[in-house]
């Protein structure tokens, strides 16, 4: 017999010994998670809660809810936060390159100069851009 099929009965076996109350045979193993600094992840990218959450499209709320423990990102948000945290310069292109709007207040993310109050009004879509999602779906 291979070794594969010999390997294979044996995990059997030890599957029903296991579940039969043999607590020696079989491991059960957990997977965990690692845990993800959110907190660190900004402030690396040396933005605000505010700058953060726009350039990303991910809620005020949300952000500040990761940061404080309240809450854990999901799968998809730990590994965009992992990019971000290990790219920062590609995602801000990669984002640029769908025609978000870019605009943020650090010396690691070159900005366009600040508008004032006045213009503010007038420019709403800079200051609430649409999110990500909306933009891949509004190309399509």
């Amino acid at each position: 017999m291979k070794k594969f099929v010999k390997d294979v009965l044996a995990g059997f076996e030890d599957a029903i010994a296991h579940a039969q109350g043999d607590k020696s045979r079989g491991v059960l193993t957990k997977f965990t998670v690692p845990t993800i600094d959110v907190k660190a992840i900004r402030k690396k990218t040396g933005l605000t809660q505010e700058a953060f959450s726009h350039l990303f499209a991910i809620k005020m709320r949300t952000l500040q809810d990761w940061e404080q423990s309240r809450r854990t990102p999901g799968v998809s948000a730990r590994v965009f936060l992992t990019i971000i945290d290990q790219h920062p310069l590609t995602v801000k292109k990669t984002l640029k390159s769908l025609g978000y709007p870019l605009n943020t207040s650090t010396s690691k993310f070159k900005s366009k100069p600040k508008t004032s109050i006045a213009s503010k009004k007038s420019s709403k879509k800079l200051i609430e851009p649409m999110s990500l999602k909306n933009r891949l779906h509004k190309k399509l």
